[in-house]
């Protein structure tokens, strides 16, 4: 994944708000990377470009080589639904649906039958080690186990890229380690993760780290 000389700016009624100003950034397949800086320098922004959640003002985002930056909305739904997994701070969980529905739903956007969509999302539970939890609704789990839901959902269409932004920022140190863990499994199983945090002990737990400033890399390798 790369980002070449990507720019990002939002309008605030008549004033021009420039989140990122050119980046260039590369990620290499089976990097754990953290993307550091304080708040707004533009690293949950970038996330989203690499995401494809957003489009960039100018530059381009390069997945697997081809510009996402340019996909028609519909092709960019798609590709995002085989890639490219998310996981948020707040979790984003449906509270009224049981652990294993929530981490269903991608694979019933993606047109999997019932039977297929209840299995994938069991064994993705199995592998954050919420089998047990699997009936129970967000209100029944704790902030650790509601995170390890969301990371099972991220995982429920196999992707190999996983984006997590700020995903210790509500919990406790010790859970947050644990989540941590988590992902560096899943680094070992070859898929690339990248972390927005502002947390040194999160960046220290990563292979990598790259720091933004006023929307610019401030140091580190950005080349990949």
């Amino acid at each position: 994944m790369r980002a070449e000389k990507a720019t990002k700016a939002y309008r605030l009624g008549e004033v021009e708000v420039w989140a990122l100003r050119g980046v260039d950034l590369g990620v290499r397949p089976g990097d754990f990377l953290a993307l550091t800086g304080p708040s707004g320098s533009g690293k949950s922004t970038l996330l989203h470009l690499m995401g494809g959640l957003h489009r960039p003002t100018s530059g381009r985002v390069l997945l697997e080589g081809q510009d996402i930056s340019r996909f028609p909305r519909a092709e960019l739904a798609r590709l995002r639904g085989r890639k490219v997994g998310f996981v948020f701070q707040q979790f984003h969980l449906l509270p009224r649906s049981s652990a294993v529905a929530n981490v269903a739903l991608p694979l019933m956007y993606a047109g999997h039958p019932r039977q297929v969509r209840r299995q994938r999302a069991l064994a993705c539970l199995e592998r954050v080690g919420l089998g047990p939890r699997a009936d129970h609704r967000p209100g029944q789990l704790s902030g650790g186990e509601c995170q390890r839901v969301a990371i099972a959902r991220a995982l429920a269409c196999d992707p190999p890229l996983v984006l997590a932004d700020e995903p210790t920022g509500s919990l406790d140190t010790k859970t947050g380690k644990e989540i941590l863990q988590t992902f560096r499994g899943l680094v070992d199983e070859g898929r690339t993760v990248v972390v927005v945090t502002h947390e040194p002990y999160v960046a220290a737990f990563t292979q990598r780290q790259v720091r933004l400033l006023d929307g610019r890399l401030e140091d580190g390798d950005g080349t990949g």
